[in-house]
């Protein structure tokens, strides 16, 4: 029995990783450059509301970051890129 992984790769979209890498990179500098700012949006907003918003701006810059390494992968593997 032959078991199938899913994967979230598609040859099509292979050409979008570069902007998806530089997108993940953008905004995991502009996390890191808006650290100081957290304890004051913390205490206009409220510690959960701010914690809750960080927490999905990192996963959404994790999930973009490896989508567009995936997707380089698949376009090393299919030759399109050339790593020397």
């Amino acid at each position: 029995m032959t078991t199938v992984r899913p994967t979230h790769t598609d040859p099509e979209a292979a050409p979008l990783a570069p902007i998806a890498i530089g997108l993940g990179l953008i905004m995991l500098i502009a996390a890191l450059a808006a650290l100081n700012l957290i304890p004051g949006w913390a205490a206009d907003y409220g510690t959960t509301l701010i914690a809750m918003a960080i927490v999905i701006h990192l996963s959404l810059t994790a999930y973009v970051l490896c989508w567009g390494v995936a997707q380089l992968g698949v376009m090393v593997n299919r030759g399109r890129l050339e790593i020397q």
